[in-house]
């Protein structure tokens, strides 16, 4: 086996709502072990249950060190608590080692916006990797190992963790979507400009259907 899904959550989404996501991710993944990494307990692969710390970075790349630690594979492939992944993602397998590859159909859908719902076209996510464990742990270290175990407060170097190949190799197949929904932390992400939004996506439908089947 080639690949660990590495999930990882602050658990403060809707529960129902990260109750649906981990369904589709053991729904879709097929085979692939998982190691979770949580502020609650979940009977979700192998889980660490770190307690309640702040929702930031600093301490979201902590989970993942943590993680990864766990990890026995030599790839991970990322799943995060606001996101839904096709069986697509979970297919694909790294030709060689030392690389990260991005997935690069990645849509957002905003819960927080009125009027009909719809999704945006972000290409490509942090949320929708397949990284080389330990390469991404090396890196997390040289950051990580010299502050504080947990933290609240922010810094530049918490945004340049995570490991991005020159030139990443990319995959796709039916879409990623990731949910801004105002409990992560960041409420906003870029989306690609001129890409006109679309009322519905591949495999998953519109997009009025997919926000009842997640939060009702």
């Amino acid at each position: 086996m080639e690949l660990t899904v590495l999930y990882y959550t602050s658990n403060r989404e809707d529960e129902f709502f990260e109750n649906k996501v981990v369904e589709t991710i053991i729904q879709n993944k097929g085979g692939l072990p998982v190691v979770s990494v949580s502020q609650k307990h979940m009977n979700f692969g192998y889980n660490i249950c770190v307690g309640t710390q702040d929702n930031c970075y600093h301490n979201e790349f902590r989970q993942i060190q943590l993680g990864l630690l766990a990890v026995k594979t030599p790839y991970v492939i990322i799943a995060e608590a606001d996101t839904l992944y096709p069986p697509d993602y979970f297919a694909f397998r790294p030709p060689e080692r030392g690389h990260a590859y991005m997935y690069d159909n990645v849509w957002v859908h905003y819960t927080r916006f009125n009027g009909k719902p719809k999704f945006w076209f972000k290409k490509n996510s942090d949320c929708a990797q397949v990284i080389d464990r330990s390469m991404w742990l090396e890196k997390i270290n040289k950051v990580l190992d010299s502050t504080p175990k947990w933290t609240s407060k922010e810094n530049k170097e918490s945004y340049r963790i995570q490991y991005r190949a020159n030139g990443a190799c990319m995959w796709n197949g039916n879409p990623v979507v990731t949910f801004k929904t105002l409990n992560g932390v960041k409420s906003n992400t870029a989306t690609k400009r001129g890409v006109p939004p679309r009322y519905s996506l591949p495999y998953w439908g519109s997009a009025i259907e997919l926000r009842k089947q997640m939060f009702t």
